[in-house]
């Protein structure tokens, strides 16, 4: 199989993914202690689409959606953004933005079991060796949470699940190889994904009360301009660019982030095992982005 080199653009997306998905964890906490997770979810919906839509059509190849490829898409968008985003917005009312991180990104696990049933990659031993190591330094994040992971079973089985059905749609995506833009794809996968959200969200809580506090406005932007928009553009980008397992292992490095900027902002716990993990994720990254890797397909 030929070597696939990691190009310098997914180093420089992934960098801004890794500290926009990052900070996002402590800031949804705060968010969904204030409004409840559908309507939190329901509200981005929307202005995430047509920002997304608008940002899409400007761009070069347009909004126009891949011909005949439309149930891959929609399947993709339910299983990323519908599945995802509200089985970990609910999750998060039940466990800790950190411990909810942790649990979140387990998925590049997930996802490279998918890859080699649906896509028939198979990574070099130097690749697979990068998969162990950033699964360990989640385990190791862990390690000292199953106290707080059984006193809400529920909340961490809805996060683990919201790991599956992400890594499974990335899976999909990746298979797809939609000939369309990242913004399209972005802007496609939240208006099919997302404004399902905002309609369950209407029926389940109503109009939203609109009278959220001037901190909840501003975290509700940055959710929208960051980790939504710049975040999804980014993470579809890097899956055309590079293979299934260093796609979902390079993010490793986020819950990391997820656990030092909740212990910043809202005072959860830090101390060895995040420095533990950082070190064995930090290795991780190391083996799965540098050198080329001759068994990735």
């Amino acid at each position: 199989m030929k070597e696939t080199r990691i190009p310098l653009r997914a180093f420089l997306l992934l960098i801004g993914l890794t500290l926009g998905w990052g900070l996002a964890w402590p800031i949804m906490k705060y968010i969904v202690i204030e409004i409840t997770p559908w309507t939190f979810r329901g509200l981005m919906a929307p202005f995430s689409a047509l920002l997304l839509a608008l940002i899409a059509h400007s761009a070069k190849g347009g909004l126009a959606p891949p011909t005949g490829q439309w149930g891959s898409m929609i399947l993709a968008g339910l299983l990323s953004i519908f599945g995802w985003l509200v089985l970990s917005a609910i999750s998060l009312t039940l466990i800790g933005a950190g411990h909810a991180t942790i649990l979140a990104y387990t998925m590049p696990l997930f996802a490279f079991l998918f890859g080699l049933v649906l896509l028939g990659e198979r990574p070099s031993v130097k690749r697979f060796a990068g998969l162990v190591l950033g699964i360990a330094g989640v385990l190791v994040l862990v390690s000292g949470e199953f106290g707080a992971l059984k006193a809400s079973p529920l909340g961490t089985l809805l996060m683990l699940l919201s790991a599956v059905v992400w890594g499974l749609g990335t899976v999909i995506q990746k298979k797809a190889g939609w000939p369309i833009s990242a913004w399209a794809v972005a802007a496609w996968m939240m208006i099919l994904g997302g404004l399902p959200i905002t309609m369950v969200a209407l029926f389940i809580d109503g109009l939203p009360n609109l009278s959220f506090s001037w901190s909840v406005w501003l975290a509700l932007l940055y959710m929208l301009l960051v980790p939504t928009v710049y975040c999804y553009y980014a993470f579809f980008t890097i899956i055309t660019l590079v293979p299934i397992t260093v796609s979902s292992v390079s993010i490793l490095m986020t819950p990391v982030v997820g656990v030092v900027t909740s212990n910043w902002m809202l005072g959860e716990p830090l101390g060895w095992r995040e420095a533990g993990s950082l070190a064995l994720i930090c290795g991780a990254m190391a083996l799965v982005l540098t050198a080329p890797g001759k068994g990735d397909s």
